[in-house]
C-alpha cells in the first residue's frame, strides 16, 4: 500500500510528540498528520514511517483514509 496515497490520521499534527505527551495540548487542532506519501511523492516518502500534515477540510487526489474493521466483522 506504500506510495497510493497520504493516510489522514486521527491525531493533530505536532513537531514532536513528546512535547504533546508533557503538555496535554487540545486535539481538534487545524492541522491533522498524514503518514505514507503518495503516488506523487518522492521515493523516499513511500514508507509508512514517512511523516506530513495538511489542514483538516483539504480535499486532494493525493489524501485519503483507510477503512479499518475489526476480527470477526465484515461489511
Amino acid at each position: 500500500m506504500h506510495g497510493n496515497v497520504w493516510e489522514w490520521c486521527q491525531d493533530d499534527w505536532c513537531e514532536n510528540y513528546e512535547e504533546i505527551k508533557k503538555s496535554k495540548k487540545q486535539q481538534n487542532q487545524a492541522d491533522k498528520a498524514l503518514r505514507g506519501g503518495s503516488w506523487y511523492s518522492d521515493p523516499d516518502g513511500c514508507r509508512s514511517a514517512c511523516r506530513s500534515y495538511d489542514l483538516r477540510p483539504v480535499s486532494l487526489n493525493t489524501c485519503g483514509f483507510r477503512v479499518v474493521c475489526g476480527a470477526g466483522r465484515t461489511l
